[in-house]
């Protein structure tokens, strides 16, 4: 693993470009960190695509796949760079993983129908921007339309009510399926079970949940896979 990683985890801080420290206060854990490392491995991606950069600690998990793929490119998209000094970045340039870097300093509701126009196509997709139901929702349909049939869109804090709402509808109307294989990341299956009862206290429709609930992943982040391209007809809906 590159030792930045490892720096950044054992010392819980990141650095911006004048070597101020600041304590890590968001961002993914080391263990769904190596569960993206993991997956891309082992599906061979090539083209990768992050929304939601922050402080780069999935950037760096995922270009390093890449990296150790023996090559490919990884797309990020965040608006808000800097309000995060810009560490992000600075985090892809000290991990020497810049060839494999592009980055979107825009709105993912901008950049993503350009990447759609552009006829770009990616095989795998991380959803951690705005965790707001309709920018989850924009943020998923246009990921659908950029990745290949066999490619995995990943979903980070669906514990979050407005992010399960929308990974609802996707399980409901759309030709994804939950990947039960991706690495866990700690959940006991009690805490995975009380989450569910949480959830369907939170809104008794959800039933959807119990799908992501067992899945190892836990509670933080699924794993979608695409089964095929939307051919839905026109009027198409089922309750979620």
């Amino acid at each position: 693993m590159n030792p930045l990683i490892k720096h950044i985890y054992e010392s819980k801080s990141v650095e911006d470009d004048q070597g101020n420290k600041f304590d890590i206060r968001s961002g993914i854990r080391y263990s769904e960190g190596m569960a993206l490392y993991e997956l891309i491995r082992k599906r061979a991606a090539k083209e990768t695509l992050e929304i939601g950069m922050a402080y780069g600690l999935s950037t760096l998990f995922m270009c390093q796949a890449l990296s150790d793929n023996g090559g490919g490119r990884h797309t990020a998209i965040d608006p808000r760079q800097d309000e995060w000094h810009s560490i992000g970045l600075a985090n892809v340039k000290r991990a020497g993983l810049e060839d494999f870097f592009r980055f979107f300093p825009a709105p993912s509701d901008l950049v993503l129908p350009q990447l759609v126009i552009d006829g770009e196509r990616f095989d795998l997709v991380f959803i951690d921007g705005k965790h707001l139901f309709d920018y989850v929702l924009v943020d998923f349909y246009y990921s659908d339309k950029l990745i290949r049939p066999g490619g995995c869109v990943v979903i980070h804090d669906y514990w979050i009510p407005a992010v399960r709402k929308a990974l609802a509808f996707v399980l409901a109307n759309r030709r994804f399926r939950v990947v039960r294989d991706a690495a866990p990341t700690g959940w006991s299956p009690a805490v995975r079970l009380a989450g569910f009862f949480l959830n369907l206290f939170q809104n008794r429709n959800d039933v959807f949940s119990l799908d992501l609930i067992l899945a190892p992943a836990g509670r933080n982040y699924c794993v979608l896979e695409k089964l095929a391209d939307d051919a839905r007809l026109d009027g198409h809906y089922k309750f979620f």
